[in-house]
C-alpha cells in the first residue's frame, strides 16, 4: 500500500461548474495536511470526495489503499471504521 491518502487529478462538476480542476496530492503517515483557499475554491468538494459523500467526475482517490467512491459496502465499512470525519455542521 502507498500512502495513506493519493489523490490523482481530480476532477469535480456540477453541471456546467468545474468545481475542482486537475487536484493532486499525497499525504503520508504521520502528516498533517491542511488545505487552504478562497471561498469557492474547491476545498469542501475535495474533502467530500476524500469522504465518500461525493463522487469525482475523474482521478484517482485512495484512501488507506481503497477507493472511497467505490459501490463495494465492505470498502465503505472499512473506511468508516478507520477514518475519523467531523463535519461542518451537525
Amino acid at each position: 500500500m502507498g500512502d495513506p491518502i493519493e489523490v490523482h487529478d481530480l476532477h469535480v462538476r456540477y453541471g456546467a461548474t468545474h468545481a475542482v480542476r486537475g487536484v493532486s496530492l499525497s499525504v503520508r503517515a504521520g502528516e498533517v495536511y491542511a488545505m487552504l483557499g478562497h471561498n469557492g475554491a474547491g476545498k469542501t468538494s475535495t474533502v467530500e470526495v476524500l469522504e465518500g459523500h461525493r463522487r469525482a467526475a475523474s482521478g484517482t482517490v485512495r484512501i488507506l489503499g481503497h477507493d472511497p467512491g467505490s459501490d463495494d459496502a465492505a470498502v465503505g465499512r472499512e473506511l468508516r471504521d478507520r477514518v475519523g470525519i467531523v463535519l461542518q455542521s451537525s
